[in-house]
């Protein structure tokens, strides 16, 4: 997946597995949110953090394309 902005780009380490969970827990959280405010009819508020949960899940899978392999 190719990120829009040309800073996100430029990485200093390859992510690890440890930043790939801690997205995911807040990719979780924002799909709860999600739930809820779906659930309350708030649309708007439902429209942003739509919007920030998938960006969040692009990165992570970027991430995980890259994430360090585990040497056995």
């Amino acid at each position: 997946m190719t990120d829009p902005n040309a800073l996100n780009t430029v990485k200093t380490k390859r992510p690890t597995l440890s930043d790939c969970q801690c997205d995911a827990v807040i990719l979780s959280g924002l799909l709860d949110a999600i739930d809820l405010l779906d659930n309350e009819g708030s649309r708007n508020a439902m429209t942003s953090v739509v919007s920030a949960a998938t960006r969040l899940a692009n990165k992570l899978a970027d991430d995980l394309d890259g994430v360090k392999e585990a040497k056995a």
